[in-house]
């Protein structure tokens, strides 16, 4: 029977504390964690992807800003060249009419409108390379006034 004996005290040694488990159970659990060589290591690459994500985000600021100023760039190269065609289109008409006005008088081409010049060419080449007076006469009377 020393035996069997042996056997209650194991178990009798084996049984928590009830203290040890009225202790965990009415203070809050508190786990420390131990500060290791892998939370030191994943906190330095935090901290680096941090100010990697801060260098990044100043070239993306500085693309953002040049890639802003090409496209006002673009429009004004564009204002630049439509502009000019523009103004022409609207200034050059009653310009050239005073000029030719002018020009008719000085040659005696006087009543001949603006639009009929290239129809007086065209019919001058086709007469040859040699022009009489009297054939620019003719052309121009055929001209309606």
């Amino acid at each position: 029977m020393p035996k069997k004996k042996k056997k209650i005290d194991d178990v009798e040694e084996k049984k928590p504390d009830a203290s040890k488990d009225e202790e965990a159970h009415e203070s809050p659990i508190k786990t420390i964690v131990p500060v290791t060589p892998v939370h030191d290591e994943l906190k330095d690459l935090i901290e680096k992807n941090i100010k990697w994500s801060q260098v990044i985000y100043n070239q993306n600021k500085k693309i953002k800003h040049r890639m802003t100023m090409m496209v006002i760039g673009n429009y004004m190269r564009l204002l630049l060249i439509v502009a000019p065609i523009i103004i022409g289109i609207i200034y050059l008409p009653p310009l050239m009419s005073s000029l030719w006005e002018q020009y008719s008088s000085m040659l005696g081409l006087q009543g001949v409108p603006l639009t009929d010049i290239g129809e007086i060419f065209k019919q001058l080449r086709g007469t040859g390379s040699q022009i009489d007076p009297s054939q620019i006469q003719e052309i121009l009377n055929q001209v309606p006034r």
